[in-house]
Formats: C-alpha cells, sequence, structure tokens
C-alpha cells in the first residue's frame, strides 16, 4: 500500500509533506568560513531515500533529478556517522506508518 500524503509528487520527489519534518534536522555549516552552501538538500535527501528504497548504486543515481550521486553520498555517509540520518530515517518511517494506518 502506497503512503498517502496527500502531496503530488513524482514518485522519486521527497513528500513536502516528509520535507517539512526533515529540513530542521539537517545541521547548519559548521564554520561560517568558505563558501556558502549551494546544494539542494530536499533533492540530495530524496536521492539518498531513492537509492535506499530502489537498491541502485550510489553511482547510478540520476543526476538531472537529484544530485551527483557523489554528493548525495557524501551527505549520506556524513549523516549517518554522526547519527543524523538514523533520526531522519525514523521520522520517516514514522509518518509512513501513520498514513498506512489512516489508509486502512
Amino acid at each position: 500500500m502506497k503512503p498517502n500524503t496527500n502531496d503530488s509528487h513524482r514518485s522519486w520527489e521527497l513528500p513536502e509533506s516528509l520535507w517539512q519534518i526533515l529540513e530542521p534536522m539537517i545541521p547548519p555549516k559548521k564554520s561560517h568560513l568558505g563558501r556558502p552552501r549551494s546544494v539542494d538538500f530536499k533533492a540530495i535527501l530524496a536521492g539518498i531515500f531513492y537509492v535506499l528504497r530502489t537498491g541502485r548504486k550510489w553511482q547510478a543515481l540520476p543526476k538531472a533529478q537529484f544530485a551527483p550521486p557523489s554528493t548525495v553520498y557524501h551527505y549520506f555517509k556524513t549523516w549517518a556517522d554522526d547519527g543524523i540520518f538514523s533520526q531522519m530515517w525514523a521520522a520517516a518511517l514514522e509518518i509512513y506508518k501513520d498514513s498506512i494506518i489512516r489508509n486502512d
């Protein structure tokens, strides 16, 4: 059964309802030095979830829909090592579980 998030999105896009919960979990840049961040974190998270959902290899991730595969993997690895991604994953699973319960 597909979760009903009431968001109109393509299968690879992150539902807006999930993005609103996950965005505050993204840690701020550690230093004010250097270039400002120029990545689309919503696209990066969508890429991470896409790889985990489909089993596709990181390097086969479509850059046009997400971000460069190396960038997506970099953030996944960093957030996983810091324990942040496990919190994101738990939040996503909770939303998915709640949407299934509401649809039963």
